[in-house]
Order: structure tokens, then sequence, then C-alpha cells
């Protein structure tokens, strides 16, 4: 925090059918303080389901590939001077994608495919 060289962090963060991508400014302490209450609870439990028998996490590649897409896309957005939304929530089951500002302002852009789109008959 506070180095004048880095001006922006784009942050991921993954789980097994969900993740979230943050884009803020460190030298801004309202932008460093949200982005530091969205932090999880280092001593919380995993989610049922999420981790091996082991205690490692499951991952699938799917997941990794369109969260490390869209951190690269709010890169280039944020590079051009677009001023993209610095939040992005990202759920694979169903599969929906919106975008917001920090502090839990509105949704800005949503997109959503019901499961029953996926279904053949």
């Amino acid at each position: 925090r506070f180095n004048p060289r880095v001006t922006h962090v784009i942050e991921t963060r993954m789980a097994l059918v969900h993740g979230n991508i943050y884009m803020f400014n460190p030298n801004d302490t309202r932008m460093s303080n949200e982005w530091l209450a969205t932090l999880p609870d280092e001593d919380a439990e995993a989610p049922a389901g999420e981790t091996t028998a082991c205690g490692t996490a499951l991952t699938v590649g799917s997941t990794a590939s369109i969260i490390a897409n869209l951190a690269v896309n709010q890169y280039i957005h944020h590079m051009r001077g677009d001023n993209p939304d610095p939040c992005i929530d990202v759920y694979l089951e169903p599969l929906m994608i919106n975008t917001r500002k920090w502090n839990g302002q509105e949704e800005q852009a949503a997109l959503c495919i019901p499961q029953n789109q996926y279904a053949r008959g």
C-alpha cells in the first residue's frame, strides 16, 4: 500500500464455480479500505465440498481461464482509460457475470443464462 509507483492492482479470487476480480488504486485510502473489507476471514473454514480429503482446494481449468481472461480485460480497459467497473463477480452455476462499483453500490451490468438453456431435448 501507498507505493507511488503502483497505480493499480488487479486481484483475482477463485473457488470451484465462482470467482471475483477486483481492481483498485492502492494509493487511494477509500479504495484500499473497501478492498481490504472484501478479504475473507483467514480463520473461517472453507465451504463444504471445495476441498479435497487432504485439505487442498478443488479448482477447475474453466473457472481459472474465465477469471484470468476477465482480469486481462480489466487491465486493457484501464490502460485505454475506459474506467471499467472495479468489481466483477463470476458464477458458473448458473452462468452469471455482473459488474459493480465499490462499497456495495448498485450493480452496473449483468449477464445471466438460466441453466435450463443448456438442456437438450
